[in-house]
């Protein structure tokens, strides 16, 4: 007979799986058409929270005792309504419509078309000037570390430990931040935001760090690869030239120390914040991206295996 406290994590874990395999076949935020995706909705919701709540005119300590209240507040609201969501979603009835809401946040395909539009411009020479094609290489293998780390693997290790009672908190957190820094990258000097970053960042930590190790993983089946400067970078402090967040650093540098390239055309410009090896190369190419991509799509398949080898595993435990 299953373990009650075993099986709702595997049914967790199943449910996510299809909803990868969703997100490589239907591009996960296309599946809903005009339609406005679970993200785009807390966002807004953040947005509107975030307006209404950060006047200005108000002391630095009453705006971050406001930003702690509705990170707190709207936590409990949400992990309930997501407890609410477990009990009517993930089961066999309702694993479809969980499954088709989580492929809708993963993004990962999404990600990579973009990824390979920029790819296509520079292989035919467009994209304006070399300056600007290097700006988008750089835009396109940022988006694809940054989504693989919140998109995917973040996601997975809230909804597997606490399935949507989990989920909804850490999206509405995600999505606070990402208001105060839209770019993923520069820290806020706002009260407001550096409250939420305060709570959010330590929560998106361990998740950052396995994502880096997924990463590192993938770097080591490419050649000249460098899986050990992958997962050793964020110990490298003084050549992290940034103010990025440091959940998302965390996996951005995994890809550019693995790849030995980094952000910057002029590292020795003291007012140019960048990441990446000292040595490494900024004057990106078609070929970077390229290989960024396959990068990315090993590091999902891999998570693929890992879940598919967990649900396997979980198969014979029952048996």
């Amino acid at each position: 007979m299953p373990d009650p406290q075993l099986s709702a994590p595997i049914a967790a874990i199943a449910v996510f799986l299809l909803a990868m395999m969703l997100d490589l076949v239907g591009g996960g935020s296309q599946l809903l058409g005009r339609l406005p995706g679970p993200d785009a909705l807390l966002f807004q919701w953040a947005s509107t929270l975030r307006t209404r709540l950060n006047k200005a005119g108000r002391s630095a300590a009453v705006i971050r005792a406001r930003a702690a209240g509705v990170c707190l507040v709207m936590s409990v609201v949400l992990f309930a309504l997501g407890a609410l969501a477990n009990i009517l979603l993930l089961s066999l009835p309702g694993s479809i419509i969980a499954a088709i809401f989580l492929a809708l946040i993963i993004g990962q395909k999404v990600t990579r078309q973009a990824a390979r539009d920029v790819l296509a411009a520079m292989q035919s020479g467009l994209g304006g000037a070399s300056e600007d094609r290097f700006a988008a290489a750089r835009w396109a293998i940022e988006r694809l570390a940054f989504r693989f780390g919140d998109g995917l693997v973040a996601n997975l290790c809230a909804f597997a430990i606490g399935g949507f009672a989990l989920l909804l908190p850490f999206r509405f957190l995600s999505m606070l931040s990402a208001v105060g820094a839209p770019s993923g990258q520069a820290r806020s000097s706002d009260p407001f935001d550096q409250s939420v970053q305060a709570i959010f960042q330590p929560v998106a930590f361990i998740p950052a760090c396995l994502a880096r190790g997924f990463v590192a993983a993938a770097i080591a089946l490419h050649p000249n690869g460098r899986p050990w400067s992958a997962l050793t970078a964020r110990s490298k402090d003084k050549t992290l030239r940034t103010q990025a967040l440091t959940s998302r650093r965390i996996v951005m540098a995994a890809y550019l120390f693995g790849m030995a390239i980094n952000t910057a055309l002029d590292p020795a410009a003291p007012s140019v914040r960048w990441m990446g090896p000292e040595g490494g190369r900024a004057r990106l190419s078609a070929a970077d991206i390229a290989r960024a991509l396959s990068v990315a799509r090993t590091a999902e398949t891999i998570v693929m295996a890992l879940l598919a080898a967990t649900l396997l595993a979980a198969a014979g435990y029952w048996a």
